[in-house]
């Protein structure tokens, strides 16, 4: 899935956050979707939440989880998505250095 591009802006934006991190970090799409809980799996407990806010029915909301790579880390990520198309309270779960990357003099293969 290639992210709308409001959502880019936003991830791009945490992403670049990280002090380990450049700006300007090439992002590419997200990768290895997952649903976590709501459509076809566990309930989503917090779909209220979203339907209060943005609308829709506690069915029309899930928690999914995903990957995305930069030049040198990939990232799992977290994000909640309504049947509509809107993504929205994007967390990163877990940063880890790509294999082959030179840090602090060692090499993670």
């Amino acid at each position: 899935m290639i992210l709308p591009k409001r959502e880019y802006a936003i991830l791009s934006s945490i992403v670049n956050s990280d002090s380990n991190i450049k700006p300007g970090i090439n992002l590419v799409e997200t990768t290895n979707i997952t649903e976590i809980a709501g459509i076809n799996t566990k309930e989503f407990k917090k779909a209220y939440k979203y339907v209060d806010a943005l609308g829709g029915t506690v069915n029309d909301w899930s928690k999914r989880a995903g990957k995305i790579e930069s030049d040198k880390y990939i990232f799992d990520i977290h994000w909640v998505q309504g049947t509509n198309g809107v993504m929205t309270e994007w967390k990163i779960k877990n940063k880890k250095l790509k294999e082959g990357i030179i840090n602090e003099s060692k090499i993670y293969w």
